[in-house]
């Protein structure tokens, strides 16, 4: 499993990372204040739930690291488990990056042998003018009607930048009418990506595009 180097929105908002940050300021400031502030005040009675902290300062900082360390692993496998993740481009192209360029080089009809289905959920108007290429177009309405995920591909929702909760909200409509599905054999089912920063996102980062009407 790669780890991603971009961040994303899912990222940002999760209750792992709350808590991560919290527990780092949390616990640096007594490893690395409480010493000083007792000597400061020359308290010579220390609370015993910070006396190791005092006499055994890098200790401390050991299990600190080790605690981190649970911490982030915990939420890479929580982030990698669920069946719907958003991601950025960046963290997107990361993961799919190959998969999406063969997917570009064979068209829509290799979607299948790629592993990877790019599901564009803007209006049609918008895909006409311009769309990535190897990419079907399913306005939001029709697409939170469809079943997904799909035998070992991954689905990819997109829509504008602008109407990241659009995409959100699709992608946890198809997720919610492919659980039947999902539920008869998991291991061989994709996941289904939620693109934070949209269509312009994946065309800024390089995917190619054309205009002309939907498939």
């Amino acid at each position: 499993m790669n780890l991603p180097e971009g961040w994303s929105q899912g990222f940002a908002s999760s209750p792992l990372l709350i808590a991560l940050v919290a527990l780092v300021g949390a616990t640096t400031l007594v490893a690395f204040l409480a010493p000083v502030f007792f000597k400061t005040l020359k308290v010579t009675k220390v609370p015993k739930r910070v006396r190791f902290v005092k006499r055994y300062p890098r200790r401390s900082l050991v299990v600190l690291i080790f605690i981190l360390i649970a911490i982030f692993a915990s939420y890479v496998y929580y982030s990698f488990s669920q069946p719907v993740r958003i991601v950025s481009t960046t963290q997107f192209k990361l993961e799919k990056g190959s998969q999406v360029k063969e997917l570009q080089q064979k068209g829509l009809s290799g979607w299948q042998e790629a592993g990877v289905y790019l599901l564009d959920i803007r209006t049609r108007d918008e895909y006409t003018a311009d769309h990535l290429i190897g990419s079907e177009s399913l306005p939001a309405n029709i697409a939170s009607k469809e079943k997904y995920p799909m035998k070992n591909v991954d689905v990819v929702v997109y829509s504008t930048g602008s109407r990241f909760d659009e995409a959100r909200q699709t992608a946890d409509a198809i997720a919610k009418n492919g659980k039947s599905l999902k539920r008869r054999d998991r291991a061989q089912f994709g996941k289904i990506y939620i693109i934070s920063d949209g269509f312009e996102g994946l065309k800024g980062a390089g995917l190619a595009t054309e205009a002309g009407i939907w498939d």
